[in-house]
């Protein structure tokens, strides 16, 4: 049984998607050594992954990136040259697929949030969502089966596409043990100040001008040490010179630190180091950085929006993310010192070991088993459908 995975976001530092990819593959890679596995990625990618390849396994590298001519118009040849029996787009791209195909939706911010498309020449942003509309909506309606990682992404799924609702399954992320091992292995580092720490990208969702609006309400108030500090895990792509406006327009230069993404053991010592994350994006599928500065005992203070409840449940101070004011509320509950700061910490430790990517990766093996009629792939139940599923990450916070 040869199974394809379009893992083309994955990088040498993946966020998001490529995250999503890598931990899902590992996974299924060692609970599934049967299957020949066909993987394209893209030629940046460096040498040395997978770290455990499995018996059979194919490494494909390609030019193209995920949004390309390619993917609208030779994917579907490429795919028809490998013989499969299953094609898994870990994001919904692959309009033309000639193979019973599953897809994941991790969200739909370019459809959803306005601005998503944005700081490109016109007409490009018009032409990327008229892009994003067709690409998205072609590969949903195509697909076997969709995996939404979310409740809230599954609810926009059925909102788009109605007719996708009955064929969606709700497979949240995991969390990998290494997160917890490194925790438990090292000593918490003494930061030389109080910190908020923000990890992802810069774009309009994310919501980063509210965040340091809020930040700058923080710095004048009394009971807040005057050494706090900001500081970003960002990519600098074309929506920072926004942000960097702001930083400087509020005096804030001095107290803001900026950082590129960081490999994991680095984002671990960072979450440790953090009196708080600061989490207050919108339209958010998932949310996958809270669960892992929780893992780290790091306080979570996160927007009352998208999928954020689902995936924190009580372990986070929830925020009105339209208004700076509330967000430096949330942010100083969790910066002082007593009841409250350390309920949010014992609750997200509890709440970042209730999933691991070793679920999730069973329960995607059980949606390939129902596509190909052969249920006994990885060894898993079932995986519930978006309208079934009733454990800690699939159901709302009140």
């Amino acid at each position: 049984m040869r199974i394809g995975l379009d893992a083309r976001y994955l990088a040498a530092s993946p966020a998001g998607i490529g995250r999503y990819s890598r931990a899902l593959m590992e996974a299924m890679f060692r609970l599934a050594p049967q299957v020949e596995w066909v993987v394209l990625v893209h030629e940046s990618l460096p040498a040395g992954w997978p770290p455990a390849p499995p018996p059979r396994f194919e490494l494909h590298r390609h030019p193209s990136r995920p949004v390309s001519r390619f993917t609208v118009g030779a994917l579907g040849r490429w795919i028809r040259a490998q013989r499969l029996d299953l094609w898994h787009a870990m994001f919904p791209l692959a309009p033309r697929c000639p193979v019973p195909m599953v897809t994941t939706v991790h969200d739909l911010q370019p459809l959803q949030c306005q601005g998503w498309n944005g700081k490109r020449p016109w007409p490009l942003p018009w032409a990327y969502e008229r892009f994003y509309r067709w690409g998205y909506g072609r590969t949903v309606r195509q697909a076997r089966r969709v995996i939404a990682i979310s409740r809230w992404t599954a609810s926009s799924v059925a909102e788009f596409w109605p007719g996708a609702a009955p064929k969606t399954t709700v497979i949240p992320y995991g969390l990998e043990t290494t997160w917890a091992e490194r925790c438990r292995e090292e000593e918490a580092p003494t930061p030389a100040s109080p910190s908020i720490v923000y990890a992802g990208s810069t774009r309009p969702n994310k919501n980063l001008r509210n965040l340091i609006d809020a930040f700058s309400l923080l710095t004048r108030c009394e009971e807040i040490a005057d050494t706090l500090r900001l500081r970003l895990v960002v990519v600098r792509d074309r929506f920072w010179p926004d942000i960097e406006r702001r930083i400087h327009t509020l005096g804030l230069a001095e107290r803001v630190d900026v950082c590129a993404p960081l490999g994991d053991e680095a984002l671990t010592r960072e979450y440790r180091r953090a009196s708080a994350l600061a989490f207050a994006t919108t339209h958010e599928g998932f949310g996958l950085p809270p669960l892992e500065a929780m893992a780290c005992g790091c306080p979570v203070v996160a927007a009352r929006h998208g999928a954020l409840p689902e995936t924190c449940g009580d372990a986070a101070e929830y925020v009105d993310p339209a208004d700076p004011e509330d967000i430096a509320r949330g942010l100083a509950v969790a910066l002082t010192k007593g009841p409250r700061r350390e309920a949010l910490i014992a609750a997200g430790y509890r709440r970042a070991a209730l999933r691991r990517w070793d679920e999730a990766a069973r329960e995607t093996l059980a949606v390939y088993g129902v596509v190909l009629g052969a249920e006994d792939l990885g060894s898993a139940p079932h995986a519930a459908r978006s309208e079934e599923r009733g454990d800690a990450f699939g159901t709302l916070r009140d």
